[in-house]
C-alpha cells in the first residue's frame, strides 16, 4: 500500500540519493564533521588535523554515491 507520492523502487531512491540538491547537503555535513574532528584532534605536530580529509565515494555494489571522513595516510 502507498500512502504517499514518496519513491519505493530502488532505482527512484538511488535516483534521489544521487541526487545534485541531497548531495550537496551531505558534502556540507561532511564538511561540517571533517572541522569538527579537526578542531578536537590533538594537536602535537598538527599532522593529524591537516590529515583529516574529506572523500567523496560510490558504492559499488548499490551505486549509492557519498562522502567518508577520515584520515590519510600520512596522518
Amino acid at each position: 500500500m502507498k500512502m504517499d507520492d514518496r519513491p519505493t523502487s530502488r532505482d527512484a531512491l538511488r535516483e534521489l540519493a544521487n541526487s545534485e540538491q541531497v548531495q550537496q547537503v551531505c558534502r556540507q555535513v561532511a564538511k561540517d564533521i571533517q572541522r569538527d574532528a579537526r578542531r578536537f584532534a590533538p594537536a602535537r605536530t598538527g599532522n593529524l588535523r591537516r590529515g583529516i580529509q574529506v572523500e567523496e565515494y560510490t558504492d559499488l555494489e548499490t551505486g549509492y554515491e557519498g562522502f567518508a571522513v577520515g584520515w590519510g595516510d600520512r596522518a
